[in-house]
């Protein structure tokens, strides 16, 4: 029987897959053919052509006079460890207290009234005094203007600082941030829209419109509610509604993201099934000879009563 040898020149390899019939063994690099083919070769070297299909000289002599490399050096071999440099990145997310809270709430109504009594229970905690009795209009404001300003806080503070700085000049706020056009400026501590009605008769709400960000929980509490109060209406009608007092940024998109998800009005707007239409007659696809089914009008067109009504029929 023809006795089978394999030869590898990676002596970490052999010691992994050495065995008791000893199949596997060493050879050095420099005279192991089987790299030819890998690392490439010039064809006018004749010693290492031959080499390639027949083999080493050494696998012509007996198996003593092979090379030999006891087991024992194998696995006292150093290992050379690869070191790679590895970059890890860590992203900061900044949480803010509150939005736990306005998760819970679906209404902005609700929103309002469970932050009004938060207000009123911090009130008692810091100046010792209990105030009974329901909700008053004037807690209802404060607790929206607290919302609005923790709005601002999230996704306006770098404006606000800058309005701050710049206040009414003509510096370029683009740079920073895409509601340059609006020419905001900073009302009771809260981001409004700028413009030219300062001398209107109109209240401050309709002049100077509140900033709000699109996708901000809190815009879509105040969408949902406008929407509610206005009877679930139109796109452009919900954004004139809204635009009494606030201004949001990409205001369509944002309500027609609010409309896409309502139940009623999805229930209201969708299309009806078309009908599938039945089988022609077959005597409008069959083939035959001409006159074969005719019609003939006995007589023109009667009015008929038929009770109050006059009615048209064909004999």
């Amino acid at each position: 029987m023809t006795e089978i040898y394999f030869w590898i020149d990676f002596m970490i390899v052999l010691n992994y897959i050495l065995n008791t019939t000893s199949r596997f063994k060493y050879v050095a690099s420099s005279i192991n053919p089987a790299d030819l083919a890998s690392r490439g070769m010039c064809k006018y070297d004749p010693n290492r052509i031959k080499a390639w299909p027949s083999g080493r000289e050494f696998l012509t002599t007996e198996k003593d006079k092979w090379p030999e490399y006891r087991r024992e050096e194998i696995l006292k071999l150093p290992v050379k460890l690869e070191l790679k440099n590895a970059t890890t990145l860590d992203t900061m997310t900044t949480v803010f207290p509150l939005d736990k809270f306005i998760s819970h709430f679906s209404s902005w109504i609700k929103l309002k009234q469970g932050t009004a009594w938060l207000i009123r229970f911090k009130c008692h905690l810091y100046n010792k005094t209990i105030v009974r009795g329901p909700l008053t209009p004037n807690e209802l404001d404060n607790a929206e203007r607290d919302l609005l300003k923790y709005i601002k806080a999230q996704d306006f503070e770098e404006i606000r600082q800058w309005i701050k700085r710049h206040k009414h000049s003509d510096n370029i706020l683009s740079k920073i941030h895409v509601i340059d056009k609006l020419r905001p400026i900073l009302i009771d501590n809260l981001i409004r829209v700028g413009g030219r009605l300062n001398c209107s008769d109109l209240p401050l709400e309709q002049k100077h419109p509140i900033i709000l960000p699109s996708k901000h929980p809190i815009t879509e509490l105040i969408i949902r509610h406008h929407r509610q109060a206005d009877g679930h209406m139109g796109v452009y009608y919900t954004l004139a509604s809204l635009r009494k007092g606030f201004w949001i940024l990409k205001g369509t998109t944002a309500i027609k993201r609010i409309i896409q998800k309502c139940i009623g009005c999805c229930i209201r707007s969708a299309r009806p099934m078309s009908q599938l239409m039945g089988d022609l007659p077959p005597t409008r696809i069959t083939t035959d000879f001409p006159f074969a089914t005719t019609g003939v009008d006995y007589l023109d067109s009667i009015m008929i009563k038929e009770g109050r009504k006059p009615r048209k029929c064909y004999g």
